[in-house]
Protein backbone atom coordinates (compact mmCIF):
# COMPACT_ATOMS: atom_id res chain seq x y z
CA UNK A 1 0.00 0.00 0.00
CA UNK A 2 1.41 3.28 -0.98
CA UNK A 3 1.27 4.92 2.98
CA UNK A 4 -0.42 3.75 6.25
CA UNK A 5 -4.15 3.70 6.33
CA UNK A 6 -4.56 5.41 9.01
CA UNK A 7 -2.61 7.90 8.52
CA UNK A 8 -4.19 8.24 4.96
CA UNK A 9 -7.96 8.07 6.44
CA UNK A 10 -6.19 11.03 9.36
CA UNK A 11 -5.27 12.85 6.28
CA UNK A 12 -7.95 12.69 3.91
CA UNK A 13 -6.64 10.32 1.37
CA UNK A 14 -9.53 8.37 0.74
CA UNK A 15 -12.78 7.92 -1.53
CA UNK A 16 -15.06 10.62 -0.70
CA UNK A 17 -17.74 7.57 -0.19
CA UNK A 18 -20.42 7.18 2.60
CA UNK A 19 -19.10 5.03 5.53
CA UNK A 20 -20.17 2.80 8.13
CA UNK A 21 -18.47 2.22 11.40
CA UNK A 22 -18.42 0.58 14.51
CA UNK A 23 -17.42 -1.76 17.13
CA UNK A 24 -18.32 -3.92 20.14
CA UNK A 25 -19.50 -2.63 23.62
CA UNK A 26 -16.89 -5.46 25.13
CA UNK A 27 -14.25 -6.01 22.40
CA UNK A 28 -12.14 -7.52 24.61
CA UNK A 29 -14.04 -9.48 26.31
CA UNK A 30 -13.30 -12.45 23.29
CA UNK A 31 -9.65 -11.52 23.73
CA UNK A 32 -9.47 -11.80 27.46
CA UNK A 33 -11.24 -15.27 28.47
CA UNK A 34 -8.21 -16.36 28.62
CA UNK A 35 -7.47 -14.45 32.14
CA UNK A 36 -10.36 -16.80 33.41
CA UNK A 37 -9.27 -17.98 36.72
CA UNK A 38 -6.57 -15.38 37.17
CA UNK A 39 -5.76 -13.51 40.60
CA UNK A 40 -5.54 -10.39 42.30
CA UNK A 41 -1.47 -11.03 41.79
CA UNK A 42 -1.70 -12.25 38.19
CA UNK A 43 -4.03 -8.73 37.19
CA UNK A 44 -1.65 -6.73 38.88
CA UNK A 45 1.28 -8.07 37.12
CA UNK A 46 -0.44 -8.11 34.05
CA UNK A 47 -1.24 -4.24 34.38
CA UNK A 48 2.88 -3.73 35.57
CA UNK A 49 3.91 -5.61 31.98
CA UNK A 50 1.48 -3.28 29.86
CA UNK A 51 1.52 -0.36 31.47
CA UNK A 52 4.37 -0.19 32.90
CA UNK A 53 4.58 3.48 34.84
CA UNK A 54 0.96 3.74 34.34
CA UNK A 55 -0.26 0.53 35.34
CA UNK A 56 -1.27 2.53 39.06
CA UNK A 57 -3.03 4.81 37.20
CA UNK A 58 -4.83 2.50 35.15
CA UNK A 59 -5.56 -0.01 38.17
CA UNK A 60 -6.97 3.33 39.99
CA UNK A 61 -9.37 3.24 36.92
CA UNK A 62 -9.59 -0.43 36.65
CA UNK A 63 -9.35 -1.64 40.50
CA UNK A 64 -9.88 -5.46 41.71
CA UNK A 65 -13.55 -5.52 43.83
CA UNK A 66 -13.68 -6.87 47.33
CA UNK A 67 -16.60 -9.37 45.13
CA UNK A 68 -14.09 -10.79 42.67
CA UNK A 69 -14.66 -14.29 41.52
CA UNK A 70 -13.08 -16.66 39.05
CA UNK A 71 -14.02 -14.22 36.24
CA UNK A 72 -13.16 -11.18 37.48
CA UNK A 73 -9.60 -10.67 36.05
CA UNK A 74 -11.18 -11.36 32.72
CA UNK A 75 -13.57 -8.78 32.99
CA UNK A 76 -11.35 -6.48 34.11
CA UNK A 77 -8.62 -7.05 31.21
CA UNK A 78 -11.02 -7.41 28.77
CA UNK A 79 -13.03 -3.57 29.56
CA UNK A 80 -9.34 -2.29 29.69
CA UNK A 81 -8.34 -3.97 26.25
CA UNK A 82 -11.97 -2.48 24.78
CA UNK A 83 -11.92 0.95 26.51
CA UNK A 84 -8.11 1.22 25.09
CA UNK A 85 -8.83 -0.13 22.10
CA UNK A 86 -5.51 -2.24 22.66
CA UNK A 87 -6.16 -5.10 19.82
CA UNK A 88 -4.90 -3.21 16.95
CA UNK A 89 -6.80 -0.26 17.60
CA UNK A 90 -10.38 -2.28 18.00
CA UNK A 91 -13.08 -0.94 19.72
CA UNK A 92 -13.95 2.10 22.21
CA UNK A 93 -11.02 5.54 22.29
CA UNK A 94 -9.49 4.08 19.20
CA UNK A 95 -12.24 3.67 17.04
CA UNK A 96 -13.79 6.84 18.53
CA UNK A 97 -10.70 8.77 16.95
CA UNK A 98 -10.94 6.65 14.30
CA UNK A 99 -14.57 7.74 13.26
CA UNK A 100 -13.71 11.67 14.20
CA UNK A 101 -11.29 11.16 11.25
CA UNK A 102 -13.68 9.82 9.02
CA UNK A 103 -16.42 12.41 9.80
CA UNK A 104 -14.09 15.36 8.60
CA UNK A 105 -14.04 13.76 5.12
CA UNK A 106 -16.99 12.06 4.45
CA UNK A 107 -20.89 10.98 5.39
CA UNK A 108 -20.22 8.81 8.25
CA UNK A 109 -22.66 6.89 10.26
CA UNK A 110 -21.28 5.43 13.43
CA UNK A 111 -22.97 2.39 15.72
CA UNK A 112 -21.60 0.21 18.61
CA UNK A 113 -23.08 -2.88 18.75
CA UNK A 114 -24.18 -3.28 22.70
CA UNK A 115 -26.48 -6.28 23.56
CA UNK A 116 -24.63 -7.35 25.94
CA UNK A 117 -26.77 -10.40 27.14
CA UNK A 118 -27.29 -12.60 23.76
CA UNK A 119 -25.00 -15.81 23.26
CA UNK A 120 -21.37 -16.00 23.38
CA UNK A 121 -18.66 -17.19 20.57
CA UNK A 122 -18.35 -20.42 22.76
CA UNK A 123 -20.33 -21.42 25.64
CA UNK A 124 -18.22 -21.12 28.87
CA UNK A 125 -20.59 -22.08 31.85
CA UNK A 126 -20.62 -18.47 33.84
CA UNK A 127 -18.81 -16.44 31.93
CA UNK A 128 -20.94 -13.24 30.66
CA UNK A 129 -19.07 -13.02 27.02
CA UNK A 130 -21.56 -9.53 26.98
CA UNK A 131 -20.85 -7.88 23.39
CA UNK A 132 -17.80 -9.24 22.53
CA UNK A 133 -15.64 -9.53 19.49
CA UNK A 134 -17.17 -10.51 15.83
CA UNK A 135 -20.49 -11.87 18.10
CA UNK A 136 -22.64 -9.36 16.17
CA UNK A 137 -21.59 -11.24 12.90
CA UNK A 138 -24.40 -14.08 13.77
CA UNK A 139 -26.88 -11.13 13.78
CA UNK A 140 -26.16 -10.06 9.96
CA UNK A 141 -24.91 -14.10 8.66
CA UNK A 142 -26.99 -16.33 9.95
CA UNK A 143 -24.59 -18.92 9.19
CA UNK A 144 -21.59 -17.57 11.36
CA UNK A 145 -20.19 -19.89 14.13
CA UNK A 146 -17.08 -19.83 16.41
CA UNK A 147 -17.22 -23.87 15.89
CA UNK A 148 -20.45 -23.76 17.80
CA UNK A 149 -23.62 -22.74 16.09
CA UNK A 150 -24.78 -19.01 17.44
CA UNK A 151 -28.15 -18.01 15.84
CA UNK A 152 -30.06 -21.38 17.18
CA UNK A 153 -29.45 -20.17 20.75
CA UNK A 154 -31.23 -16.01 19.97
CA UNK A 155 -33.90 -15.56 22.02
CA UNK A 156 -36.76 -13.25 20.59
CA UNK A 157 -34.87 -9.85 21.67
CA UNK A 158 -32.14 -11.30 19.41
CA UNK A 159 -34.11 -12.30 16.60
CA UNK A 160 -35.37 -8.61 16.77
CA UNK A 161 -32.11 -7.14 16.10
CA UNK A 162 -31.12 -9.23 13.98
CA UNK A 163 -33.87 -8.24 11.13
CA UNK A 164 -33.41 -4.84 12.22
CA UNK A 165 -29.16 -4.91 11.85
CA UNK A 166 -29.89 -6.30 8.11
CA UNK A 167 -32.45 -4.13 7.43
CA UNK A 168 -30.14 -1.22 8.28
CA UNK A 169 -27.12 -2.55 6.97
CA UNK A 170 -29.22 -3.03 3.42
CA UNK A 171 -30.53 0.43 3.23
CA UNK A 172 -26.93 1.56 3.38
CA UNK A 173 -25.65 -0.70 1.15
CA UNK A 174 -28.75 -0.26 -1.61
CA UNK A 175 -28.78 3.90 -0.77
CA UNK A 176 -26.00 5.20 1.27
CA UNK A 177 -27.89 5.34 4.15
CA UNK A 178 -28.98 3.56 7.01
CA UNK A 179 -33.14 5.05 7.14
CA UNK A 180 -35.23 2.48 7.59
CA UNK A 181 -38.74 2.93 8.27
CA UNK A 182 -40.00 1.94 11.57
CA UNK A 183 -36.45 1.66 13.22
CA UNK A 184 -34.63 3.98 14.72
CA UNK A 185 -33.04 7.04 12.92
CA UNK A 186 -29.56 6.38 12.29
CA UNK A 187 -27.90 9.58 11.92
CA UNK A 188 -25.13 10.81 10.24
CA UNK A 189 -22.04 11.66 12.58
CA UNK A 190 -20.52 14.14 10.12
CA UNK A 191 -23.82 16.41 11.13
CA UNK A 192 -24.00 15.76 14.68
CA UNK A 193 -21.61 13.68 16.71
CA UNK A 194 -24.09 10.33 17.56
CA UNK A 195 -23.85 7.17 17.94
CA UNK A 196 -26.62 4.28 16.90
CA UNK A 197 -26.47 2.11 20.32
CA UNK A 198 -27.64 -1.13 19.23
CA UNK A 199 -28.97 -3.51 21.32
CA UNK A 200 -32.22 -6.34 21.73
CA UNK A 201 -36.02 -6.32 21.68
CA UNK A 202 -36.04 -3.49 19.62
CA UNK A 203 -34.32 -0.87 22.62
CA UNK A 204 -31.54 0.52 20.60
CA UNK A 205 -30.65 4.17 20.61
CA UNK A 206 -28.99 6.95 19.94
CA UNK A 207 -26.00 8.06 21.83
CA UNK A 208 -24.03 11.60 22.26
CA UNK A 209 -20.25 11.37 21.69
CA UNK A 210 -20.22 12.29 25.17
CA UNK A 211 -22.14 9.22 26.51
CA UNK A 212 -19.82 6.66 24.21
CA UNK A 213 -16.75 8.60 25.86
CA UNK A 214 -17.60 8.15 29.73
CA UNK A 215 -18.86 4.91 28.75
CA UNK A 216 -14.81 3.83 27.77
CA UNK A 217 -13.27 6.40 29.95
CA UNK A 218 -12.02 8.19 27.11
CA UNK A 219 -10.57 11.17 28.98
CA UNK A 220 -8.89 9.17 30.78
CA UNK A 221 -7.02 7.00 28.40
CA UNK A 222 -6.46 10.29 25.78
CA UNK A 223 -4.10 12.23 28.48
CA UNK A 224 -2.49 8.75 29.56
CA UNK A 225 1.28 9.51 29.14
CA UNK A 226 4.06 7.81 27.39
CA UNK A 227 5.13 5.08 30.39
CA UNK A 228 8.67 5.43 31.41
CA UNK A 229 10.59 2.38 32.55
Amino acid sequence: MPQNPREAIANGYFEDVPVTIGANRDEGRTFAQGFIGATQDQYLAWLRQTYGSNADAVLARYPWPASADRFTAAYLIGAIMTDAGQIAGIGGCANLRLTQDLARYTRTYAYEFANRTGPGLTPIPGYVWGAGHAIELAYLFPSFNNGVPITPMFDAGDRRLAVEMKRYWGAFVRFGSPDVTGQVRWPSYDIAPRILSLRAAGHSRVLSEQALRREHQCAFWDNLPAPTT
